[in-house]
């Protein structure tokens, strides 16, 4: 899969309004999607699903990241960890130094093994 620096700046921005805007993630989705009438079928799907995974996946993939610093750019390393993780490569792109694919393949291996990580559930949901 190749890696579009607009089309991921649309997922990082998304990501950035659903997490720390508060934005709900369906209507952020649309909004995203409607600002650019240019992107066809295929930038699309990339878009919506790549957010879309990151959101439900999103204690998975920041548990990938623990062993890094977050200071900056905290979007574009879990977009990296959700494409690393699924099995993609990275490009080299300054957003992503820093991040080297078998500490998260091993992160993600540990993360593997913690139930509300592994099924995406919330920490109230784990407990009972």
């Amino acid at each position: 899969m190749k890696l579009y620096p607009n089309l991921v700046a649309a997922v990082v921005l998304a990501l950035e309004e659903i997490f720390s805007g508060g934005g709900y993630a369906e209507q952020v989705v649309e909004h995203t999607l409607k600002k650019n009438a240019r992107w066809g079928a295929r930038d699309r799907k990339f878009i919506a699903s790549n957010i879309y995974d990151i959101v439900r996946w999103y204690g998975l993939y920041s548990a990938c990241l623990t062993h890094l610093q977050l200071t900056n750019n905290k979007y574009y390393r879990l977009f990296a960890a959700a494409t690393i993780v699924k099995g993609s490569t990275l490009t080299s792109w300054k957003e992503f130094e820093g991040i080297y694919e078998s500490e998260i393949r091993a992160a993600y291996e540990h993360a593997l093994k913690i139930r509300k990580l592994r099924l995406s559930v919330p920490d109230w949901l784990d407990d009972i």
